[in-house]
């Protein structure tokens, strides 16, 4: 994503280029051995210069607005154009301006970190070659960056570092705050909360001086989750609020979405329910205008939740619904795909629907069986066990409890409590004797019964 300051900073390139190919011109008509260039010929000169900048304004602005709009692979194509034509003109400086706005797109737009320092590293390597040490510490913030979203956390505080350096020894304040947050994004992903905020803290007059209005709104989002590591949730909600209405004065959309989310989780904690499920359903409809899936599905799926703790059985089943119909469209949500299926079988359950109910813990164990993810699988049999007991089907019920008891790990030491307060509670509901009778007969055939309850052979 190329920004318009990037742009705007592009563009007085140009006009430089052209005042210097003008100027060049001028000189040669000065010296009396030669003739007086032709008027037409400076007209031409201006003229291909006009042209190029023109060309290039309408490349950039194709390509981002196709960013916008998601459609990043073409947006990459005229990217690519663009720097087709910089190759051409020799615009070494336009070139490491385009080689940055492709790394940006693939890594904020995409979410590909890798190829995304391929093309930092080509931005780097111009800017080094035409001496453009005031732009060199972008290039490296962009670097760490994608070093931090990778996970590889000390690649990214060393280059961090390097940024601050040189921001510092060029006076390049933008670069310096970009530093300072960067390197606490780095402690707070360490788990190291405290010094995040004292990193946030200095970062933020920096950015504030520099008139980064993104950087600033940044950073008091930063503060926000720095606070929520230390458990001050107070200040988290007070900062995130801060930083939403920054983000909506600058309309960042996308950033807006995030900050919505952790808006809901700081005031799910705070106990401010109502507050949390309208900012999880803000959340959700902005990440689903900026074709952000896996935000949207978790945000309504935090959003019903909500609703189900608070025994709001059809609101919860309307939210996740709407979850769930997300989560399926997309390959790789299979995680977030179990968990809405868990959490929809419990409110068809609440709302004694228990038809709905059964065919959603069956599409859930058939999920978890697949990937193999035996905890969530003996939750979602507890759920159904729960459904067939509520119908008198013990036999099912008993089959479900008994299954997940073999798949629950001993160190889980809560959910084996509530499989054996569930067979408890069942024991004394059907007296010793005719549970001992129905609890042998779901042994014996305790396969078959799960495989007409859920579709699963194999066991």
């Amino acid at each position: 994503m190329i920004s318009m300051r990037r742009a705007d900073r592009m563009s007085r390139g140009l006009v430089g280029v052209a005042l210097l190919l003008g100027g060049g011109v001028g000189w040669a008509s000065q010296q009396p051995a030669w003739p007086p260039d032709p008027p037409f010929r400076e007209v031409r000169v201006e003229t291909r210069v006009e042209e190029y900048a023109r060309r290039l304004r309408t490349l950039y602005r194709t390509a981002e607005s196709l960013a916008e709009l998601g459609d990043f692979e073409e947006a990459l194509r005229y990217y690519d154009e663009a720097l087709q034509l910089q190759q051409q003109h020799r615009d070494r400086r336009g070139m490491s301006f385009t080689f940055m706005a492709i790394g940006d797109t693939y890594l904020f737009r995409m979410g590909k970190p890798e190829p995304s320092l391929e093309a930092y590293a080509q931005a780097l390597a111009l800017k080094r070659e035409i001496k453009d040490r005031k732009g060199e510490p972008e290039v490296l913030h962009q670097m760490a960056y994608a070093y931090y979203v990778m996970g590889r956390h000390e690649e990214a505080e060393r280059l961090y570092h390097q940024v601050l350096e040189l921001a510092r020894r060029v006076k390049n304040r933008r670069a310096e705050g970009n530093a300072l947050n960067g390197l606490g994004n780095c402690q707070l992903a360490r788990g190291r909360a405290q010094e995040a905020l004292a990193f946030y803290e200095q970062a933020l007059p920096v950015r504030k001086k520099a008139k980064d209005e993104r950087g600033v709104a940044n950073t008091t989002y930063n503060i926000g989750r720095a606070y929520m590591a230390l458990g001050q949730t107070a200040r988290a909600i007070e900062y995130f609020t801060k930083a939403l209405e920054l983000r909506r004065g600058l309309l960042d959309v996308r950033a807006e979405a995030e900050t919505h989310f952790d808006l809901a989780r700081a005031s799910a904690q705070a106990n401010r329910l109502d507050e949390a499920v309208r900012h999880f359903q803000e959340a959700a409809q902005l990440a689903r205008r900026t074709r952000r899936p896996r935000l949207e599905v978790m945000a309504l799926y935090a959003a019903g939740a909500i609703e189900l703790g608070r025994a709001r059985a059809e609101a919860a089943i309307v939210l996740l619904r709407q979850a769930l119909e997300r989560a399926r469209g997309g390959s790789d949500f299979r995680r977030e795909h179990r968990l809405v299926l868990t959490s929809l079988g419990s409110a068809y359950f609440l709302a004694g629907k228990y038809g709905e109910a059964t065919e959603t813990y069956g599409e859930g164990i058939r999920a978890a069986h697949a990937d193999g993810d035996r905890f969530l699988l003996a939750e979602l049999l507890l759920g159904l066990g729960q459904v067939q007991a509520a119908q008198a089907r013990y036999r099912y019920a008993l089959a479900c409890y008994f299954q997940a008891q073999r798949l629950v790990p001993e160190a889980n030491a809560s959910l084996a409590q509530v499989l054996e307060r569930h067979i408890r509670e069942l024991r004394e509901q059907l007296g010793e004797e005719r549970f001992m009778e129905i609890a042998a007969e779901a042994r014996t055939h305790g396969i078959g019964l799960l495989r007409e309850l859920t579709g699963v052979e194999r066991w």
